[in-house]
């Protein structure tokens, strides 16, 4: 199964208030080509803060931020 797979097939379970984040790389390209922005969806990724590894943390304090939400984190190898 090619990855872009998971976020395609993601996007079809997600709530209008879910919380998004994904680790810097090709993770953040699939999830902008994936993944349907909709409602009061909040979406979180580095940039150019962290180069590595921050969909983890971001999603963890999205939880703590609004523990009613359900929060989904898009991370791994990316390569």
């Amino acid at each position: 199964m090619k990855p872009q797979v998971v976020a395609f097939e993601l996007n079809k379970h997600l709530t209008d208030q879910t919380i998004v984040t994904t680790d810097s790389g090709t993770n953040t390209s699939w999830a902008a080509r994936y993944l349907d922005m909709r409602g009061d969806m909040k979406f979180s990724v580095s940039g150019n803060l962290a180069s590595m590894a921050c969909g983890l943390p971001y999603a963890n304090a999205a939880a703590l931020a609004y523990p009613e939400r359900p929060v989904v984190a898009l991370v791994g190898d990316g390569d």
